[in-house]
């Protein structure tokens, strides 16, 4: 009889203490002020239906927080930065049942959601580059890149929250707007070409014309471009396997080829060896990475280069200065298999991805001394973008 009547008094005092208790009161946090907030794109393998977008400051290595990224999500930032959209997939039973395609629209100061545009069931579900999803040059229009395995373009009113267009590009891959045209955009084709396609105010494509190839201008087979490309204005830098840096005019109705670089020639000897036969060349998932207001491109290298290399870390990371085409220094390589520069009118920033540890490097000051590094972050993470 002691045990129940203990019991009782027991279930007596915890319902007299939880009678005590404040309501709980809801409500949101105030955004933290960040000047150079880093976003981290996470393709989280082990559990790919549920990837994530990492927020992080790059100033004092703090996490922020995360957007979740769906299916193999690929993401994109507003031309103002305030603004990020993901287009993703949902399936009705997780891993299978019907299948959903859509933009997702998030404020990135505070990392809440906004809206939602639903798009064509057909974007192509792959590891993170920046080429896969952009925004034209004036803000209006997304672009998203579709596989199913046949390529095409689906065109996103970003004002109307609609999609009005689906472009066919058959052979052709990646997505490089222009900057003085809004309405223009180029991509990378099988055969060695660039197609340029300029649409109509509605961002569709005109019935007559709209497209225009460049005819051979690269070679696929013998020495491939990395798909991710550094973009200055019109000027897109591209590097390729073998270790060449190539800029391409996007801005007009056909593109054109401009400067060139032979990378490993700007090495030098070291140890008896050139660096061409050492086999330096640029690897990761995003290699190449531009500081605009210095004039200053950096590739992700390793040596021992060959077939198949072409997504080996990096053992160094060369600075090209772009005026001069002459490599002005050599930086740790960080294992770096991503490589992003954050815009910073105070002081040179360049952040990567250490694919070794899975962590977040950020090399500041005149020198590129590590500041800080967050380890880990995320479960897969291959892709950069900064506010």
């Amino acid at each position: 009889m002691r045990i129940p009547g203990l019991l009782l008094m027991l279930a007596l005092m915890a319902g007299q203490a939880a009678a005590e208790l404040p309501l709980d009161e809801r409500g949101t946090l105030a955004p933290a002020k960040v000047r150079h907030r880093v976003l981290v794109g996470d393709v989280a393998i082990n559990h790919i239906v549920d990837g994530r977008i990492h927020f992080v400051d790059a100033d004092s290595g703090r996490y922020l927080g995360l957007v979740s990224a769906g299916f193999a999500g690929q993401f994109t930032l507003s031309a103002d930065g305030r603004e990020l959209y993901v287009a993703t997939t949902y399936m009705t039973r997780l891993h299978r049942g019907e299948r959903v395609d859509v933009v997702e629209v998030h404020d990135v100061e505070s990392m809440s959601f906004k809206y939602e545009i639903p798009i064509e069931p057909r974007r192509a579900q792959a590891v993170g580059y920046k080429g896969y999803l952009r925004t034209s040059s004036d803000g209006r229009l997304l672009y998203v890149l579709n596989a199913t395995p046949a390529v095409s373009v689906s065109v996103v009113d970003l004002q109307q929250r609609r999609q009005v267009a689906e472009i066919d590009a058959a052979g052709c891959w990646g997505l490089y707007p222009a900057a003085r045209h809004a309405r223009r955009f180029s991509m990378l084709c099988g055969d060695g070409s660039i197609a340029t396609y300029t649409l109509d105010e509605a961002g569709r494509l005109p019935a007559q014309g709209g497209r225009e190839n460049t005819g051979k201008v690269f070679d696929p087979q013998a020495d491939a471009l990395f798909i991710s490309a550094a973009q200055m204005g019109d000027t897109y830098w591209f590097a390729s396997f073998a270790g060449h840096l190539v800029a391409f005019d996007l801005g007009q109705a056909r593109a054109s080829k401009g400067q060139s670089l032979a990378l490993p020639a700007m090495a030098g000897v070291v140890n008896g060896k050139s660096a061409r036969a050492q086999g330096w060349r640029p690897g990761g998932y995003g290699p190449l990475a531009l500081d605009a207001q210095r004039g200053r491109l950096f590739v992700a290298m390793h040596p021992g280069g060959k077939e198949g290399s072409h997504k080996m870390p990096a053992a160094q990371i060369w600075v090209i200065d772009i005026a001069s085409g002459k490599r002005i220094a050599v930086l740790p390589g960080q294992s770096a298999i991503a490589l992003h520069v954050p815009r910073n009118e105070d002081q040179p920033m360049l952040v990567a991805i250490d694919g070794m540890k899975n962590g977040l490097v950020v090399m500041s000051g005149p020198r590129y001394r590590v500041s800080q590094s967050v380890v880990p972050i995320g479960s897969a993470s291959v892709s950069l973008d900064s506010h």
